[in-house]
């Protein structure tokens, strides 16, 4: 049986569109709920950042696209 999908920091905070200082500041307040790993890294539930972004009414963050180059 596998946990909850756990994601870094950095990657909620792009799918929320704020940056990392931000999120990390609310997780100090209290206002994220994370959990630290054993080497002191922020980890945020994949389904709570689901809800939040649909509580905000974000719109779902699709992967940039690697920048294209012109043939000569």
């Amino acid at each position: 049986m596998t946990g909850p999908q756990l994601i870094t920091a950095a990657a909620a905070a792009r799918r929320l569109g704020v940056d990392k200082s931000t999120l990390t500041r609310w997780i100090a307040g209290g206002k994220v709920p994370a959990q630290r790993t054993i080497g002191g890294q922020w980890r945020i539930r994949a389904t709570w950042v689901d809800a939040e972004m649909r509580r905000l009414a974000l719109p779902v963050a699709l992967p940039v696209a690697k920048k294209a180059t012109l043939a000569p």
